[in-house]
């Protein structure tokens, strides 16, 4: 189900970044490639798992065109601080990030927090 979720949230943060006109819009495959690169940064809070909390944060990151995280911020919450700070946590770790294509880029980042 959290999968599920993920996915749509992709497709939808793709649309939204794209319908924004001070943000440029990055494809889809850019922000898979961000996606990507911050999931291996991310670290399931240990009391978070010992109490079997689950959740996606959606994280809204402003990259520069170097590839360096400008701005992160929890957009969606998970309902859990544990598990949101965890998620910024992720990107700043996995900064420099893949550089935007074209200038500066915001992106928004589902980032699955799933025991299963």
């Amino acid at each position: 189900m959290l999968r599920r979720q993920a996915a749509l949230a992709i497709a939808i943060c793709a649309v939204v970044a794209a319908s924004e006109p001070s943000a440029a819009a990055p494809s889809a495959a850019y922000t898979q490639s961000v996606l990507t690169v911050v999931r291996k940064q991310v670290a399931y809070p240990p009391i978070a798992k010992m109490r079997e909390q689950q959740g996606v944060v959606i994280c809204r990151v402003t990259i520069s065109p170097t590839g360096a995280v400008t701005e992160a911020s929890v957009k969606t919450s998970s309902g859990n601080v544990a598990l949101d700070n965890a998620a910024i946590e992720a990107v700043l770790s996995a900064a420099p990030l893949p550089p935007p294509p074209s200038g500066p880029a915001t992106v928004e980042l589902p980032i699955v927090f799933s025991l299963k």
